[in-house]
This record gives structure tokens, C-alpha cells and sequence, in this order.
């Protein structure tokens, strides 16, 4: 009997939206090995986005860069982190979560060829680098990713400013976010397995309402919901925007929570038809001023994103 990949939130969305067809044809691409041909494609990664879990139970998302190479893949069962040559700050709760609780989920995206891929698994630290044990990797579409470039200044380790905190949206967040067309959301399961995944569309794509919830479109994709599925299961998310133009990262953590049938003719256009929508409201966040040093140039939004009204 062939093993299921998906768990029961995943499956209880496929279900809930009529795509269980649709992902049972694409669940083969999930494997427990990196794919040979993503090999060189990691390595070559100077930034990468990382999910994990706090020792409460809450995952957080994570921008991490470094030089080149402090990303190694010995073998297709195992990814290699070299904690110095990391440049973003030593502060992040990354380093501080992986202490209690070793699953984490990684994804590597490339802006210029709108690519990307996710690993996910358990880590263990040894002989002063953090090894990742691959639980499950695949590949993802192209869709809602702008294509860009973001040079990194990477001579250096992260030059900290300001590093506020608190757990009501302030201007300087609300406009962090209101300007984005991107950001990044980590989840995890009921299991604690742990997954990060992109989120595109046109700037203002996130709205916000005056309570402070973000409402978020869900664009049409694989329909394997792996983010959807996770929160369906355990509502508790952790979000990353960054500003390019500060080098601002801003994390969020809080709970999200699925909206489906809202189908007037606005929520429809904006959603690209699908009518569903997940919203997030925030606990806590964490802006970090100066955590990197780059210049982002955008080539083109991705020809996928609906219309933001």
C-alpha cells in the first residue's frame, strides 16, 4: 500500500475545495531526498528562509543569509548550515528555537528564474555545524514570484539597529507590510512537522484591517495546501516581510485561520477566483533594523498576480 504523504489538515482542505484529484497526481514530486539537480542550486544560495518552533509552541519565520558556501549538501539525505559563515544576526530566534525543537522546514528561492524549493526535516547540531536530517523535499511553481534580483552585502555581519518589539501592529509595521508583494509564512502541523512557503501577488496584496488582522488572499496552486493544511490543524503561523530599502526584516507570529465561499464578485477577482481567503491575527513582533545590507531590483511582478482592488 503506497504510504500517504499528506496529513489529515491537508487532506481535510483537498477535500473541503474538490482538489483531491488534483494533489494526489503531484504528491510523487514529495520525496525524502533532495532531488541531484537542486544540489548546486542550494549551494549557491546566500539567502534562505527557515521555520521553526519556539519552546511554546509557536513556529517563527527566518531570513538567513551568509557567504557563499555556507550551504553545503554532502549527500541527498542531509543539508549542512556553517553557523560562521552566517552574516544575519546571531539574536534571531532561529538559533535560540533549533535548541528546543529540531524540526525545521527551509526554503530556497530564486527571484531572477522565479524558483524554488522546500526542505524540510530535523536538525542536529554536531562538531559546531547545524546538519539537517531531510524528512521530505519538493519543488514548487513559479507563480506570484516578482522576478528580481537582491544583491547582498555579505562582507560583513549584520549591522543591528533598532530591534522593537510588541504585540499591536504599529505605522511603521502596518507600512512594512501594506507595501509588500511578498512575504514569507512558516506553519507546522499538529506532528510538529514544520514548513515554510511564499507568499506573491502586487504590492498591497495583504490587506489589513483596523483591528490589525491581515486578510490574505489564496491564490490557485499545486492544491497540495501544505500551508493551508497546517493551519487547519494547528493555527499557530509565524510571518517575514522584508523592506529592501532599510533592510528591515519584520516577524510576526500569532494565529491564522481559513476563510472559504467568499465569493462576491470583489473577493473573487482578488483571490483569482477561488474565493478563499486565510486571515492572521498577530500576538507578537519582532522589527529588526539593519539586519542585512542589499539592493533589490525588481525586473517584473509575476504575470499570475490577481488584480488588488
Amino acid at each position: 500500500m503506497e504510504k500517504e504523504v499528506f496529513h489529515e489538515g491537508e487532506l481535510a482542505v483537498q477535500r473541503k475545495l474538490g482538489k483531491e484529484k488534483e494533489a494526489n497526481r503531484l504528491k510523487r514530486m514529495i520525496t525524502p531526498v533532495i532531488f541531484p539537480g537542486m544540489v548546486p542550486f542550494i549551494e549557491l544560495q546566500t539567502l534562505i528562509f527557515a521555520g521553526t518552533t519556539d519552546a511554546s509552541g509557536q513556529p517563527w519565520s527566518s531570513a538567513l543569509y551568509g557567504e557563499l558556501g555556507f550551504l553545503k549538501v554532502p549527500n541527498r539525505n542531509e543539508l549542512i548550515i556553517h553557523p560562521e559563515k552566517i552574516k544575519s544576526p546571531k539574536s534571531d530566534v532561529f538559533f535560540q528555537n533549533i535548541e528546543t525543537n529540531t524540526e525545521v522546514g527551509f526554503l530556497f528561492i530564486q527571484h531572477e528564474s522565479r524558483t524554488r524549493f522546500r526542505v524540510n526535516g530535523r536538525v542536529v547540531k554536531e562538531n559546531g555545524v547545524i546538519k539537517v536530517q531531510v524528512v521530505e523535499s519538493y519543488g514548487n511553481c513559479p507563480k506570484y514570484i516578482q522576478a528580481g534580483k537582491l544583491i547582498l552585502d555579505n562582507t560583513f555581519d549584520a549591522d543591528l539597529g533598532e530591534v522593537p518589539e510588541g504585540t499591536v501592529l504599529g505605522p511603521n509595521e502596518l507600512d512594512i507590510i501594506s507595501r509588500s508583494n511578498t512575504f514569507y509564512v512558516s506553519s507546522r502541523n499538529k506532528d510538529g512537522r514544520t514548513d515554510t512557503s511564499h507568499r506573491g501577488g502586487n504590492d498591497g496584496f495583504v490587506s489589513v484591517s483596523p483591528d490589525g488582522t491581515l486578510l490574505i488572499p489564496d491564490y490557485p496552486g499545486n492544491n497540495l495546501f501544505n500551508t493551508l493544511g497546517n493551519i487547519h490543524q494547528y493555527p499557530k503561523t509565524g510571518l517575514l516581510f522584508m523592506d529592501h530599502n532599510s533592510g528591515t526584516v519584520l516577524q510576526l507570529v500569532g494565529e491564522a485561520k481559513v476563510l472559504y465561499g467568499r465569493d462576491s464578485e470583489k473577493e473573487l477577482a482578488v483571490s483569482g477566483e477561488t474565493g478563499v481567503f486565510w486571515e492572521f491575527r498577530t500576538t507578537k513582533w519582532i522589527r529588526t533594523e539593519g539586519h542585512y545590507r542589499g539592493a533589490w531590483e525588481l525586473y517584473t511582478y509575476s504575470p499570475f498576480n490577481p488584480t488588488v482592488e
